[in-house]
């Protein structure tokens, strides 16, 4: 008789602990390159340890997420950043799809120092005629 009210308290605990959980997943695509899966780009829950990277279709989960809302990070290098709100709820799969944009720079920073460059140059061999 002790032996099965164990075993219900036991199922039932664990049942309790399993609820307060769920999971994170989705797939990022290069919008750069028409929709192309983004290979080995880092996921991450800001300010968490949670973490992983995408595999070859782009793919990613995350499971055992706590439930509460938090920030989805994901990054590659040379992309902008991308910050995806989501809401983990118990015993539920949360779906992120998204794409990244590669990161570009000004022209006229370019430019700018460019020219000084330029000038700096000029400027040293008149100085030595």
């Amino acid at each position: 008789m002790q032996n099965i009210f164990l075993l219900v308290v036991l199922v039932f605990s664990l049942s309790l602990y399993s609820q307060n959980k769920g999971v994170i997943k989705g797939n990022i695509i290069d919008l750069e390159a028409n929709g192309e899966p983004m290979l080995f780009a880092n996921v991450q829950i800001k300010n968490t340890d949670w973490a992983t990277q995408t595999n070859f279709n782009g793919n990613f989960e995350l499971s055992g997420i706590e439930v509460g809302e938090y920030v989805l990070e994901v990054n590659f290098l040379g992309y902008e950043t991308l910050e995806v709100p989501v809401n983990v709820t118990e015993d539920q799969i949360t779906r992120v799809d998204k794409g990244m944009t590669a990161k570009t720079l000004s022209m006229v920073e370019l430019t700018q120092k460019n020219s000084k460059a330029v000038t700096t140059a000029v400027a040293s061999i008149e100085k030595e005629e």
